[in-house]
């Protein structure tokens, strides 16, 4: 039979599904199923939407025999000790294939109990198929290297040389396509919890992890989980490092495998089978998830994945892991630098890679410590700004924004880390993204970590709002890191001024409920600079002396005048408005008449009180900011009339001879605004890597990967997210 010929027939069988009734379980037209596609390409462009769908809504037993059949096959080749034949493998990988492509529109049907009817019931084949995929990715001559057996072709051998095993034997190319397409059915069997609305994701149970993480055999989950974190970290997408454009002429199979094992290591690590109703607590406006594990959230639970990943603590296999996923990290920093344009591969695993950084940091905390003291961290910071400066312009990738903003909140918690941030840099280290920063000469990666937040919070786009949501976070990374970082360049301290000045305004503090937050953290940052860095951050201090009355504005501030000022700024407006052709002389805008006796609401609606006003204001840790400029403000003054100056480095000078011994108060102990991994964070971040394994699957740019690995969710009715087509 020809090509054309078997899609025909093959086509015509899928059709049968829905108009033909009781078809006997042991008739060769089960058998044609597997026998006649020749690609996964087939499998998905001959098995249409509707016609799965037409098939579970009329005959779902057909749909039931189907999928015994398809297993059936399976088992018949797991049970068989001989090497499989080239036919077995073509039949098991058909069997894999469709059931890849028929699972989703199971998971979405509204028919009553269908999944529970096929899967979980007295058959018992959920976790029948559990074992036998898990199977398929240990079975010699299939997914493994060929070899001797007399009991089973099953050996859980891991496939790559790393954690668990010094050695592992080559895989093939066919080995490599097998691999992935067996974890394109893995990711299919998880992918369940796509299919439950966000509002019942913590309640709702997806029995399918809980087979896999909960109840596999233990020489299964070990294999799985250091063959994929193995192939993750060993993986080299340069290949023949002197041979320019070398990805070119040759196809790499190895990307899509390695962004499967991703997506099912962190699918698998997020699975949670007792989930509290209470997230970690927090006091006042400090966030609070420390770097300790929480005895009321327990990052591992049952979960046998995270359990035995949590246990590595050997340096070889945290260097490893370190190493090869920094190595990952960097490759589309320094592709884009490569002196010949597009000459070096880059992969396209940067939010995936992100995602397994931060279920590593969550699951395994030796792993956390071994990140920050490593001088490699620095790299993931530069990926980290980078990623999120092309973000900050684009709706589809507020995702990555989001869990980045995050990765950095818990970075930062750790001392470490916060060291690691005085090390040198450049801001060329940033490539083109350098141009968007304030221009400096000299400054550590503090300087840079501060100056990408500040123009981070300064963007003016689409998805502004969305990073508004992330301002308490990025300052809480500022605070947490400041008392570490020995010296601020002068453009720093410009921009934090800049920041200061907008969140002490009256306009910005009566707009919002929660808006004074935003300026506790930026006064606690400033605050423990002083207390703890006074010695290295003289151009902080001088910035702020020079600035010495918006101090001293925000300290004596009250409600009334707060009120007034943003009364007046409004009937400016309303006055400039009316002439645009005239701009009001400062003269005239003091003279404006203010309404006192209305009620004051902001533009947002919001009504600020006297006890809701004076309940943060008495809050502020600005007692040494306000001391430090009553006492050097005048000195400065003084000192520059006297030597008739106007050059700041001598000021600078004056400044590292004056001690603040007996003016500033005792420091404040140092408070660690810490990360909440909450319920409802628990559920975006699940919402969030399904959108990405999502969004992945449908944007396959290379003809040759999007034929081993067509789309498995595109068409289905999602319900964790919303999927807007365009």
């Amino acid at each position: 039979m020809g090509a054309t010929e078997s899609k025909l027939a093959f086509r015509k069988q899928v059709f049968s599904l829905s108009e033909q009734s009781d078809t006997p379980f042991d008739d060769d037209f089960w058998s044609t199923f597997y026998s006649l596609p020749e690609s996964a390409e087939d499998v998905f462009n001959l098995c249409a939407h509707k016609d799965i769908r037409a098939a579970i809504e009329k005959n779902p037993k057909n749909i039931k025999s189907l999928i015994e059949k398809l297993m059936s096959r399976i088992q018949l080749m797991i049970d068989n000790v001989h090497p499989p034949t080239i036919m077995d493998c073509k039949h098991v990988l058909n069997c894999c294939r469709i059931l890849t492509r028929v699972l989703p529109f199971i998971f979405e049907s509204d028919t009553e109990d269908l999944e529970n009817e096929i899967f979980w019931s007295e058959t018992n084949l959920g976790p029948q198929l559990c074992v036998l995929v898990s199977s398929l990715l240990f079975y010699r001559g299939f997914t493994i290297p060929s070899g001797n057996s007399e009991t089973s072709n099953v050996q859980f051998i891991i496939w790559n040389k790393g954690i668990g095993a010094s050695t592992a034997p080559p895989a093939s190319k066919d080995e490599i396509i097998r691999r992935t397409e067996v974890l394109r059915l893995l990711i299919t069997l998880l992918s369940k919890t796509m299919y439950i609305s966000s509002a019942n994701v913590l309640t709702t149970d997806n029995l399918w992890m809980k087979e896999f993480t909960m109840n596999l055999e233990k020489k299964a989950i070990l294999g799985m989980l250091c063959s994929f974190v193995n192939t993750i970290v060993t993986y080299d997408p340069i290949g023949w490092a002197t041979l320019p454009y070398n990805h070119l002429l040759f196809g790499d199979l190895s990307e899509p495998l390695v962004g499967l094992c991703s997506q099912c290591l962190v699918a698998l690590f997020d699975y949670r089978s007792n989930i509290p109703s209470e997230g970690l607590s927090h006091s006042g406006s400090q966030v609070s998830l420390s770097a300790e594990p929480s005895t009321t959230v327990n990052p591992v639970g049952k979960n046998l994945f995270a359990f035995y990943f949590s246990k590595l603590h050997k340096k070889e296999d945290l260097d490893l892991l370190v190493n090869g996923l920094m190595r990952l990290i960097r490759n589309p920093i320094d592709a884009s630098k490569a002196y010949l344009p597009g000459s070096t591969k880059t992969i396209n695993l940067t939010a995936d890679l992100f995602l397994v950084i931060w279920t590593f940091i969550e699951v395994n905390k030796k792993f956390f410590a071994h990140l920050c003291q490593s001088p490699l961290v620095l790299v993931l910071v530069q990926a980290l700004i980078m990623e999120s400066l092309d973000a900050r312009m684009s709706a589809n990738k507020i995702g990555l924004l989001r869990i980045s903003c995050f990765i950095l909140h818990v970075l930062s918690q750790d001392r470490d880390f916060g060291i690691r941030l005085n090390t040198e840099a450049d801001i060329s280290a940033l490539g083109a993204h350098g141009k968007l920063f304030p221009v400096f000469t000299t400054g550590c990666w503090g300087d840079i970590l501060y100056l990408f937040i500040y123009v981070l919070l300064t963007t003016n786009s689409a998805i502004r709002a969305s990073i508004l949501h992330l301002q308490e976070s990025y300052l809480a990374t500022m605070a947490n890191v400041s008392p570490l970082i020995t010296k601020f360049n002068a453009t720093t301290a410009t921009k934090l001024f800049a920041l200061f000045t907008v969140f002490s305004s009256p306009r910005f503090l009566l707009s919002k409920e929660r808006n004074h937050t935003r300026l506790l953290y930026l006064l606690y940052t400033i605050d423990t600079i002083l207390q703890y860095q006074y010695a290295g951050n003289h151009q902080i201090v001088y910035t702020f002396v020079r600035n010495k009355d918006k101090v001293l504005q925000l300290r004596d501030l009250e409600l009334s005048d707060a009120i007034e000022q943003v009364q007046k700024l409004k009937q400016l407006k309303e006055e400039q408005e009316k002439s645009a052709e005239e701009e009001l002389s400062e003269k005239a805008k003091g003279k404006l008449p203010i309404d006192q006796t209305a009620e004051f609401q902001s533009i947002n609606g919001f009504k600020p009180t006297l006890p809701w006003f004076n309940e943060w204001k008495n809050r502020l840790p600005i007692q040494v900011l306000s001391t430090l400029v009553q006492k050097l403000g005048p000195q400065i003054e003084a000192f520059c009339i006297e030597h008739d100056l106007n050059v700041d480095t001598k000021v600078m000078e004056y400044l590292s001879a004056q001690t603040m011994v007996g003016v500033l108060p005792q420091p404040h102990p140092i408070i660690t605004h810490s990360f909440i991994y909450s319920n409802s964070m628990h559920i975006w971040v699940t919402a969030y890597l399904w959108g990405s394994f999502y969004m992945k699957s449908v944007e396959t740019n290379n003809a040759e990967i999007a034929k081993l690995c067509p789309s498995i969710w595109a068409g289905t009715k999602v319900k964790l997210f919303g999927v807007s087509i365009q």
